[in-house]
């Protein structure tokens, strides 16, 4: 038996594997995923496409750091069975662990839009380090590839295929770039940026299948068909669940936890992207590791509590840096107070968001200047007079 059984080897698995070492020294930790291979950093995956990646390049710790805290690693290990009750964890392969605190870190998968033709080989989506290394093997030697989304990772991905001298074209299904996390103008000037590096983009754009043709496919809209070599998908990602479902625990977009990353039921944590808090599941890492440290400590003890920080975003590409946290002014019923500096000739766009005189959102392109500080006056609510300051330094 294990006093901590981890399921996932995610940021999060990872973080609550360190929360609980930091109180608890001697308490045995079993970590349980999928993947071969030690845990990683999963955002280098989409921001080193085309580079050879390496796997030790990548991991957030090395084996020692597993070795020398005592933490058992039991990689490529399909997980068929949560069983709360007798507090057990049931392998693929018959192997059974029983636990005194289990941690629910599975994380998500790709979402692929019910697309007609969407099940074709040369349609991927870019969630682990194999997938990286099956989209490197199949474009090699082939040019012409269509993304499927021009959120964060789709550009990124875009980007480095660009980079790595392939004919890119993104086609977004929104009326403009991450509608969600940008306003009009920041979509407009992103978009911008992305078309000045060779990457044609195209939004508003409605698939209604994805066709064989010749060794290649073509991506078919209502308008326009674009055939190409590959299809990398990035539509968003879905929290896994099914384990928790079938466990009997709560579970909404993602496996409902409280402030201290309890779930419904006793003895059971959940965390990161799988996790939901107050009917929100960001998929951030940075959301992903602070659950994962509220959960570990909780785990073990402590009295953690997570703070539920807005969300924000960064983005490192295309030869600029764009970072969004908060509220973007995109709800018609609320009255914003805004404060704006633009560079147009340095594409450098900065905007605070006010909302009754307090910082409700920030949003910068072409420059990281000041984030940590905003980021704290974000969380802190600052008035519009200590933003200004910031922003004007």
């Amino acid at each position: 038996m294990s006093d901590y059984v981890i399921l996932g080897g995610g940021c999060a698995a990872v973080s609550a594997a360190e929360a609980i070492r930091s109180r608890d020294s001697q308490g045995s930790i079993t970590m349980i995923y999928e993947e071969n291979g030690l845990p990683y950093n999963r955002p280098m995956l989409t921001k080193a496409l085309l580079s050879g990646l390496e796997e030790s390049k990548i991991q957030i710790h090395p084996q020692a750091w597993y070795d020398d805290n005592k933490i058992e690693v039991v990689s490529g290990a399909e997980i068929t069975a949560l069983d709360v009750k007798a507090k057990k964890v049931t392998l693929k392969d018959g192997r059974e662990f029983a636990y005194g605190k289990c941690i629910y870190a599975l994380g998500a998968k790709c979402f692929v839009p019910p697309i007609k033709g969407a099940d074709n080989p040369l349609v991927m989506s870019i969630r682990t380090l194999d997938d990286v290394r099956k989209i490197e093997a199949a474009i090699a030697g082939k040019q012409k590839v269509v993304c499927i989304g021009g959120g964060v990772l789709g550009l990124e991905g875009a980007w480095e295929l660009a980079k790595g001298g392939k004919e890119v074209t993104i086609l977004e299904a929104m009326d403009r770039l991450m509608p969600r996390q940008l306003d009009e103008k920041a979509s407009a000037l992103v978009r911008g940026i992305a078309q000045d590096k060779g990457i044609r983009l195209f939004t508003g754009m409605k698939i209604t299948d994805i066709s064989k043709e010749d060794e290649g496919v073509s991506v078919n809209t209502e308008t326009v068909d674009y055939p190409c070599d590959m299809v990398i998908v990035s539509a968003g990602v879905r929290a896994r669940v099914d384990l928790a479902k079938a466990a009997g625990l709560a579970v909404g977009r993602g496996v409902t936890v409280n402030e201290k990353m309890e779930t419904s039921e006793p003895d059971v944590y959940a965390c990161g992207d799988c996790a939901e808090y107050n009917g929100t599941d960001y998929a951030l890492w940075s959301q992903a590791k602070e659950e994962g440290t509220v959960a570990g400590s909780n785990a073990s003890g402590g009295q953690a509590q997570y703070s539920g920080a807005p969300a924000a975003l960064m983005f490192f590409g295309l030869e600029t840096q764009l970072y969004a946290a908060g509220d973007n002014g995109s709800d018609p019923k609320k009255q914003y107070k805004t404060l704006e500096v633009y560079d147009e000739a340095g594409k450098i766009y900065r905007k605070c968001y006010f909302l009754e005189d307090h910082l409700c959102g920030i949003l910068q392109i072409g420059t990281l200047a000041k984030v940590k500080e905003l980021g704290k006056a974000l969380e802190a609510k600052a008035s519009f007079h200590d933003a200004a300051v910031l922003l004007n330094e």
